[in-house]
């Protein structure tokens, strides 16, 4: 209900195992261009590498000297610029570690935060929450994260699960393209719930297709090498099974819980043909095709019948749950199995 109601969701762009001094271009390289994305906004807080260069002192005033004002304490690094994330260019490599360090320092009297606001402003962009190594005494960033927002407005005739896939799909290709890529991740609820989005349905038909091949290959063994008979039994299940399947996501939103009770159905789909395979080729010496099939019937469908009736009543209590989720992708998708 909340993926459905609501358009803003916090996320963020993980850095680990990155040596950041060397790296701040292509961190905002890849950051400008996630934010460029149709579903995915900059978040209110600047990177700290951005805020450093612009509230970087104690007085959170710029740390980068300006040229058309005399401000700021420092030159910076003026290869690469950005209108929005790096106008003043980048802290030089070899000051970063330093100057960093010394902007996050909390002071020992907490009081005395309000008179350095730079630190405030250092912990709003989430430096008390990164990790550090210490390397030849100095400590330096190993793990960090820019924040970012994923947007979903309200899209008439598209899902939102299409879109969360949608968005994921331009992610990934996003930092696919970056020289870091090995050391980015997005984190938030869409791309961590979502992303099997992106596999689930190939990897759900071939399942499909090695249970099917299962249910031929064992039915034929145990039927002395009838192959018609384990024919009509593995065709039967994936029929029970693709039929399931469409009305299913036809009715409620596809996802994992739909996956494995589609799966769950094959096997219990196998309930419903064996047996029935079982009887009709017992009577293999009987030439009347029709009399063979009319007693497999007589000797099958009654529990058959049966089996599908203690079934259903078994779950028939999920039925009565509060939780709506639980009536449709339990109760609802083993009912349709079953009936």
């Amino acid at each position: 209900l909340s993926f459905s109601s609501f358009s803003l969701f916090p996320g963020k762009l993980l850095f680990r195992d990155l040596d950041v001094a060397p790296n701040q271009a292509e961190m905002l390289k890849v950051y400008a261009d996630m934010v460029s994305l149709e579903h995915v906004k900059a978040h209110p807080v600047p990177p700290y590498i951005s805020a450093l260069t612009l509230l970087g002192t104690d007085s959170a005033g710029r740390l980068c000297k300006y040229s058309a004002a005399p401000v700021g304490q420092i030159q910076c690094d003026m290869n690469y610029t950005h209108p929005v994330f790096a106008p003043l260019g980048l802290v030089p490599a070899e000051q970063f570690d330093q100057l960093y360090n010394r902007w996050r320092q909390l002071p020992q009297n907490p009081a005395m935060a309000w008179r350095k606001p730079g630190v405030i402003w250092a912990d709003l962009t989430g430096a008390n929450m990164f990790s550090y190594e210490n390397r030849s005494g100095v400590e330096q960033v190993s793990y960090s994260f820019f924040d970012i927002m994923f947007s979903f407005p309200y899209r008439g005739g598209a899902s939102s699960e299409d879109l969360f896939v949608e968005a994921i799909q331009g992610i990934k290709h996003t930092i696919g393209r970056s020289p870091i890529k090995d050391s980015v991740a997005a984190y938030g609820d869409i791309p961590v719930l979502w992303e099997v989005f992106l596999e689930l349905d190939k990897h759900l038909h071939r399942l499909i297709g090695i249970g099917v091949a299962i249910i031929f290959v064992v039915t034929l063994l145990i039927f002395s090498f009838d192959i018609p008979v384990a024919a009509i039994t593995a065709v039967s299940c994936a029929l029970i099974v693709i039929e399931v399947y469409g009305i299913a996501t036809s009715l409620i939103n596809f996802n994992i819980f739909i996956a494995a009770m589609v799966l769950l159905g094959l096997g219990l789909s196998v309930e419903f043909t064996a047996h029935f395979a079982a009887s009709f080729s017992s009577q293999a010496g009987d030439e009347n095709h029709t009399r063979r099939l009319g007693q497999a019937m007589a000797h099958t469908f009654p529990a058959l019948m049966e089996g599908s009736l203690s079934t259903l009543i078994s779950i028939l209590p999920l039925a009565f749950e509060p939780d709506l989720f639980t009536v449709k992708y339990l109760f609802g998708v083993i009912a349709m199995l079953v009936l």
